[in-house]
């Protein structure tokens, strides 16, 4: 059992460390916005990147090419103005969308 994480799954990872700490805070308005510019098919995309999916991951996940994930990837970034993926997640959590 190595560590032979993907980046995506590190990134929910740490982010998971601090959930205990994010279901106390109250959600950011700002970030829910951002999400709120999303289809529902990217919100729903959004979401498993939050989980720490992989593209590949969400393309077998929703029965997608991964090429499509990837543009959907690259319009959650553009509507809301965030830069990658990290991003995404923490957003995603700020918005207060975690379980």
């Amino acid at each position: 059992m190595g560590m032979q994480c993907s980046p995506p799954r590190i990134t929910a990872e740490l982010i998971n460390r601090d959930r205990a700490y994010a279901r106390h805070k109250i959600s950011d308005p700002l970030s829910k916005q951002q999400l709120d510019k999303l289809t529902p098919r990217e919100y729903e995309i959004a979401g498993l990147i939050a989980q720490g999916l992989s593209n590949q991951e969400i393309a077998q996940r929703l029965t997608l090419e991964t090429t499509s994930v990837r543009r959907y990837v690259s319009r959650i970034l553009d509507k809301t103005g965030l830069r990658d993926r990290t991003q995404i997640v923490i957003t995603w959590f700020q918005a207060g969308m975690s379980d």
